[in-house]
C-alpha cells in the first residue's frame, strides 16, 4: 500500500510539473519542474526499495539514493523507466511467491493427519503486525506447511497487513486450503449420491464427509457465525456414518469432539467412552482429559493420563502427560 501511495503522488507530481513546462516554458517553470521531478524520484525510489529483498532498512538507503540521482538525472526519460521497474519487481514478486505456493502440495496429505498438533504452533500464532515483513513471510510460510488449531486466525490477521505482498501471501494460502478442503467435499458427496446401497462404502463416505466439516472449523477457515452451522453439518454426517458402522473409533472420536467444543460434557465422555471401547484408548484419554480439567476435576484428570504408559503416548501429547504425571 505504501510503495503504491508513493507511486501515485509521483505520478501526479511529474505529470503537472510536465504539463506546467510544456506550456509555459519560461527558465522559473523550468526549475519548478526540476523540483517536482526531484520530489517524484524520491518517492519512486522509495516505492521500488521495499521490492528488493532486503531485509535490513540501513541497507536500503544506497538503492534509495542512488535511484533518486539515477531517474533525476534521466528527467521524464527515468521517470518512465523507474515504473518499468516498480511494474517489474512486482510482478517478480508475486511470480516468486505463486511458485512456492504451487510447490505445496495438499493432496497428499490424509485427512486426519491435519488434526495433529505441531511442535512450534503457539509461536506462528502469537502473528503480531507491528512484527518485520521478513518475520511475517517466515511465519506464513511455517503456516502453510503446518496444521493447527486457529490457523485460519493467523492468516486471516494477515489478511489486514499493511503490507500488499503479504496479504497477497496470505489470501493465497487461505484459498489453497479452503479450496482443497471443499474440492474433497465436493469429490465425496459425488460419491455420496451415485453409492448403490454399498453401506460398508456409505459409511466411509459420511465418515470423511464429517471429518472434512470438522477441518473447516479445525482450521478456522470459517467466518464464526458459521461455527454452529458447521458443527451441524459435522455432527449429522458422523451419526449417519454409525447408522452403518458401530465400530469405527474415528467416528466417534470425531462426536467426542464436536461435543467438548459445544460444552456437552457428558455427551462428550460418552463418545470417548465408545473409542475405549474400541481398543483406542490412547486416542481418548488426551480428551477425556481436558474435559475433566475444563470441569476442574483435576485428580480424575491425573488419574487418567496416569494410567497410561508412556508407549501408549502420542509424541505431540508427551509434554502435557510429563507435566500431569510428573514424569521426566
Amino acid at each position: 500500500m505504501f510503495s503504491i501511495f508513493c507511486l501515485a503522488v509521483a505520478s501526479i507530481l511529474e505529470f503537472f510539473g510536465l504539463y506546467i513546462n510544456i506550456f509555459s516554458n519560461t527558465l522559473s517553470n523550468v526549475y519548478f519542474y526540476l523540483f517536482l521531478h526531484l520530489i517524484a524520484s524520491f518517492l519512486v525510489s522509495l516505492a521500488i526499495a521495499p521490492l528488493f529483498s532486503i531485509k535490513k532498512v540501513e541497507n536500503k538507503i544506497p538503492i534509495i539514493v542512488t535511484s533518486t540521482i539515477l531517474f533525476f538525472l534521466t528527467t521524464f526519460i527515468g521517470f518512465i523507466f523507474s515504473l518499468i521497474i516498480f511494474i517489474y519487481l512486482m510482478k517478480r514478486q508475486r511470480h516468486n511467491i505463486d511458485i512456492y505456493l504451487d510447490s505445496l502440495d495438499s493432496k497428499n496429505i490424509e485427512i486426519l493427519s491435519k488434526s495433529k498438533r505441531q511442535f512450534g504452533e503457539g509461536t506462528i500464532s502469537t502473528y503480531n503486525t507491528d512484527l518485520p515483513a521478513s518475520s511475517k513471510y517466515g511465519i506464513l510460510s511455517l503456516v502453510s506447511n503446518l496444521r493447527f488449531p486457529n490457523m485460519g486466525n493467523v492468516i486471516k490477521r494477515s489478511l489486514e497487513d499493511d503490507n500488499d505482498e503479504i496479504r497477497l501471501f496470505a489470501f493465497n494460502i487461505l484459498s489453497k486450503e479452503e479450496n482443497f478442503i471443499n474440492n474433497e467435499l465436493k469429490k465425496r458427496l459425488e460419491k455420496l449420491e451415485n453409492n448403490n446401497d454399498n453401506k460398508s462404502e456409505k459409511s466411509i463416505i459420511l465418515k470423511e464427509i464429517g471429518i472434512l466439516y470438522w477441518e473447516l472449523l479445525y482450521l478456522d477457515l470459517v467466518d464464526n457465525e458459521l461455527n454452529n452451522y458447521y458443527l451441524s453439518l459435522s455432527e449429522k454426517y458422523l451419526k449417519e456414518a454409525l447408522l452403518s458402522n458401530q465400530n469405527d473409533y474415528e467416528t466417534f472420536l470425531h462426536l467426542g469432539r464436536i461435543c467438548l467444543k459445544r460444552k456437552e460434557y457428558d455427551f462428550a465422555l460418552d463418545y470417548l467412552q465408545k473409542v475405549i471401547e474400541l481398543n483406542e484408548k490412547e486416542k481418548a484419554m488426551p480428551y477425556m482429559a481436558e474435559i475433566y480439567f475444563n470441569l476442574k476435576k483435576y485428580k480424575e484428570a491425573k488419574s487418567l493420563l496416569s494410567s497410561l504408559s508412556k508407549t501408549e503416548i502420542h509424541p505431540n501429547f508427551y509434554s502435557n502427560y510429563c507435566a500431569w504425571v510428573n514424569n521426566e
